[in-house]
């Protein structure tokens, strides 16, 4: 999960109930709003990535 640090419609520390999911990843990125993707995406762009290698069936 991405989040932004200044998102008004989810608040970071909803971020906390995600931890009960088994290797869930959070991120909460500094001064974005509720689009990380379009706010930073390239900070977005490079987790998802890097999720997406992770991840991948081999």
């Amino acid at each position: 999960m991405i989040l932004g640090s200044h998102d008004r419609r989810r608040q970071p520390s909803s971020a906390q109930d995600y931890r009960r999911v088994p290797d869930a990843r959070i991120e909460i990125l500094d001064g974005v709003g509720h689009t990380p993707v379009i706010e930073d995406p390239d900070t977005a762009g490079a987790l998802l990535h890097g999720f997406a290698l992770q991840t991948a069936p081999r």
